[in-house]
């Protein structure tokens, strides 16, 4: 079906320039396995900066969980979860109308 990617904010100071994607590798610390946030399906593409996923513990010892989006380049970073930014996701298409939920 048909959808369409709707965009927010998570918070007012977007650390670097980079969009929420909706993907993690389940909190659990593996890497280059991430998942739909909404279905837990495994992403079926992957767009990764040189070098990432990485995993990187610095700021977290159990590493970088989600999936952050390059404003610029479109490409992927793992990431912490608690960077505020804008977040993009997933919408379903249009619900077809039946007679219970059209409006008179």
């Amino acid at each position: 079906g048909s959808g369409m990617i709707a965009t927010g904010s998570s918070g007012i100071n977007a650390e670097y320039g980079m969009v929420w994607m909706g993907l993690t590798d389940g909190y659990h610390g593996a890497k280059d396995v991430f998942n739909n946030i909404n279905d837990d399906s495994e992403a079926e593409y992957y767009n990764w900066m040189d070098k990432q996923p990485d995993n990187w513990q610095k700021y977290d010892e159990a590493g970088q969980d989600v999936v952050a989006m390059d404003k610029n380049s479109g490409e992927w970073d793992d990431s912490y979860g608690f960077w505020k930014r804008p977040f993009a996701c997933y919408c379903p298409g249009k619900a077809k109308k039946s007679k219970k939920n059209k409006k008179n």
